[in-house]
């Protein structure tokens, strides 16, 4: 066999092996993908994993158990409900006795009635002092009292009859 034969051959094997071939297309090779794996070490791209534990789990530095902060004594505000005329010529509660910013509110049960401030004589309404006027059976009228002190009331027609009432605001 000739040298050039043999180199031809070895060639041949060589191409093959590497994934060229003929295509038979007047003598030109192309290098085709042969599909083997490529076998070097990739970085996924990965991170490290931290597997320490973020939470405080120290105490406190203040481990006091007393509060010695005076205690709130606020009372939310509340309302108070007085009926109006129920069996007669009554308020019922007559006298209540409430705490600054809490609200009163009549109920009408009767007919014919009033809730009047009074002022400084028995059954004379205080000039810029609270008034429903005169209502009847269904309605409602409410004040609210933010000011300390007892404030009096009557109904207009039935003052003299002794329909009186007092709220006493703590």
């Amino acid at each position: 066999m000739k040298a050039s034969s043999l180199f031809l051959g070895i060639f041949a094997v060589s191409i093959h092996l590497l994934g060229c071939s003929d295509d038979d297309d007047g003598g030109a090779t192309t290098v085709t993908d042969t599909g083997v794996a490529d076998t070097a070490v990739m970085d996924t791209g990965g991170t490290p994993t931290d597997t320490g534990a973020a939470v405080d789990t120290s105490t406190p530095a203040d481990t006091a158990t007393t509060d010695t902060a005076p205690a709130d004594t606020a009372v939310a505000p509340k309302t108070v409900t007085v009926n109006v005329g129920d069996g007669g010529n009554t308020f019922s509660p007559a006298n209540v006795d409430i705490n600054a910013g809490d609200t009163v509110m009549w109920v009408w049960k009767g007919d014919t009635h009033s809730v009047t401030e009074r002022g400084a004589t028995d059954c004379v309404a205080k000039v810029g002092g609270f008034d429903s006027t005169i209502k009847n059976t269904g309605f409602t009228f409410s004040q609210k009292f933010d000011t300390a002190g007892t404030v009096n009331y009557f109904c207009t027609p039935h003052c003299s009859l002794g329909m009186k009432g007092t709220v006493t605001v703590k």
